[in-house]
């Protein structure tokens, strides 16, 4: 892909989860940031058809986390950027047990289908406290 086939500026990919009627009366007790940096426009939009595939069997069943918004920050200048997104956590045994899934072998393949390499993938993790 060309770098005009990603316009150069932030942009809201997905609400995903974040609609009210998807949290269906569930309760958050934590919130996983992902960032994945992106070598070109081409592998973000690869990475963005691979959430919103997730997307979409978390919605027909909700479950114990779901996605939050996705964000694209391409590079101003060039290919590539950052895809941003959440990962909302409903229960805190699930949290304890899934939160670093995003190490394992599976996880990393999925990195490497989109053009990302496992060190280009940060998490940042945030529990509800009281």
């Amino acid at each position: 892909m060309s770098t005009n086939t990603i316009a150069r500026k932030p942009r809201l990919h997905a609400i995903a989860g974040d609609a009210e009627a998807r949290v269906a009366g569930r309760v958050q007790i934590a919130q996983s940031d992902v960032t994945l940096e992106l070598p070109s426009d081409a592998a973000i939009e690869r990475c963005l058809r691979a959430l919103d595939a997730s997307d979409l069997r978390l919605a027909a069943k909700p479950g114990k986390y779901d996605w939050k918004f996705a964000w694209v920050d391409p590079n101003q200048e060039g290919e590539g950027g950052r895809v941003r997104f959440g990962v909302a956590w409903y229960d805190e045994a699930f949290f304890a047990e899934k939160r670093d899934i995003y190490l394992d072998t599976k996880h990393v393949r999925m990195y490497a289908g989109v053009g990302a390499d496992e060190g280009s993938v940060t998490v940042e993790h945030f529990a509800r406290v009281g």
